[in-house]
């Protein structure tokens, strides 16, 4: 009799330490869910279980949605459909994904371990999609001194707006090299849709490097930009480097090698007086651009002069099949003008008994901008129908 109540003792104990002890404790995940994800992430997450009691276990996994961003994988010491007699522990393996096909948002599942009917509440398992951003058009640049380019970026999220995107240069050689000039990405970049952020190269001279365009809620997508320094006096692009920076236009000029016209044969600047609106002081192209919409494409006067220059890269004028053309000649602003007269011996070529030269900045009906390199300074205002000296230039195209 002795011996049986000794027996239903140690069993009575037993039970109420087993009583006492939480059957399972689950740990994890590793590594953490991150709070964000863009689509196409993929990451499995272990969590571990452990069966503190001296008994095989049942054990089952389901998550409250049946979410399809959460999957049970195989992982080395997997639980599998019951949990080993206690002390033990095992694995679960779970795999987030966020497809690409998933629309971007908040995500949030509730994950269930379910040994031998208890169903313990592993917890809250969120995120959220964030919007992709996809570089269509303009990466990698190729930038000179001054000059601009455009990068185009799209929002390829199927419901999320991105917010405020734009390129980062911090921590890159393009710090301080690279400058967001314009940008109609920010604040707000609408799903599907495309935008422009256009970037002006400094004056350094920067090997390929890449750089982050990204918002405050996106992925960090990666382009690429270089800038390159071009040197007063080299010969470049059927021309002379004439300047590497215009008063009010950062920018390279290319000069042409001679004179449009000799002495023999000057230009005048309009062969009649109107008002045209070819008024800026730092834009020629634009100045070229409606000077010739009136005047037509055509050599006898010096914006259709320009306008119609060409040079190929073997230096035949006009290009020659099977060569490289150049063909984007213009008459030069006032500014532009005094740019490259300020290195007039480096270029070379002008006229040393010129009067002056036209610029295509337009001062009234009948007079126009002029500029003497032999005597630099004010600017001269000339009769338009007069004729004088005519030097084309044009900006280095990206490579």
């Amino acid at each position: 009799m002795l011996k049986w109540i000794s027996v239903l003792l140690m069993l009575g104990v037993a039970q109420m330490v087993f009583a006492s002890e939480v059957p399972v404790t689950i740990a994890g995940p590793v590594p953490a869910v991150p709070s964000t994800v863009y689509p196409g992430f993929s990451q499995t997450s272990i969590f571990t279980v452990t069966n503190n009691v001296p008994k095989v276990l049942p054990f089952s996994l389901s998550s409250a949605s049946g979410s399809v961003v959460l999957t049970r994988l195989g992982v080395a010491n997997d639980c599998g459909n019951q949990l080993p007699r206690g002390p033990a522990t095992c694995n679960i393996g779970i795999e987030i994904a966020a497809p690409y096909g998933q629309a971007s948002g908040a995500v949030v599942d509730d994950l269930y371990m379910d040994y031998q009917g208890r169903a313990p509440l592993v917890g809250n398992i969120s995120f959220t999609i964030l919007p992709v951003l996809s570089i269509t058009g303009g990466s990698p640049l190729a930038l000179f001194n001054g000059q601009a380019g455009a990068l185009s970026v799209m929002n390829v999220s199927s419901s999320v707006v991105a917010h405020n995107v734009t390129a980062v240069f911090t921590g890159t050689a393009l710090q301080g090299n690279a400058t967001v000039t314009s940008n109609s990405c920010a604040p707000n970049l609408a799903p599907g849709h495309s935008c422009l952020i256009t970037i002006t190269a400094g004056n350094g001279n920067v090997a390929a490097t890449n750089f982050n365009v990204e918002g405050t809620n996106t992925e960090a997508e990666v382009a690429s930009m270089s800038v390159t320094t071009l040197t007063v006096g080299e010969p470049y692009e059927g021309g002379i480097v004439g300047c590497s920076t215009a008063s009010g236009n950062p920018i390279t000029l290319i000069a042409a090698t001679s004179d449009i016209a000799p002495t023999s044969n000057e230009l005048p600047w309009s062969p009649t007086d109107i008002l045209l609106g070819a008024t800026s002081y730092t834009n020629g192209q634009s100045n070229t651009n409606i000077i010739t919409a009136y005047y037509g494409l055509t050599a006898g006067y010096a914006a259709g002069a320009c306008a119609t220059y060409q040079v190929d890269s073997a230096g035949n004028t006009p290009c020659v099949n099977g060569n490289t053309c150049y063909d984007t000649w213009y008459l030069p602003s006032i500014d532009e003008l005094q740019c490259i007269g300020g290195n007039y011996a480096a270029i070379g070529g002008f006229d040393p008994t010129a009067e002056y030269y036209w610029s295509s900045t337009e001062i009234n009906a009948s007079a126009a901008a002029a500029y003497d390199f032999n005597n630099p300074g004010t600017p001269y205002v000339g009769s338009k129908t007069s004729t004088t000296n005519v030097r084309c230039v044009s900006q280095p195209a990206a490579q």
